[in-house]
């Protein structure tokens, strides 16, 4: 059996980084929708309360490079990869979609 395409993608809702990328993410997640923009920014300050990123954001990270290292211990040389939908470096942007 040939293993030449197979490849592990992990996928994350994904999210802002730091506080200059909550406003263009909130943007993105809530484009054609009609959010009212008071809500919005109860939402950013919410975010920069946090520090301007979910935790779940790095959590996800971490887990993609222990999952790939765990992949490389086993033996299996098939490429690894993060993937976001939403956010700075999301699927989307990078495949332009």
């Amino acid at each position: 059996m040939s293993h030449e395409h197979e490849a592990v993608l992990m996928l994350s809702f994904g999210g802002p980084r730091k506080s200059e990328e909550i406003r263009p993410f909130l943007a993105n997640v809530t484009r054609g929708k009609a959010v009212h923009p008071q809500k919005l920014e109860a939402v950013v300050q919410h975010y920069e309360l946090i520090g301007g990123s979910l935790p779940l954001t790095d959590l996800t990270r971490h887990q993609s490079i222990k999952l790939h290292d765990e992949l490389r211990a086993r033996g299996t040389t098939c490429p690894s990869m993060l993937g976001c939908v939403t956010g700075t470096h999301s699927l989307a942007k990078r495949w332009q979609i």
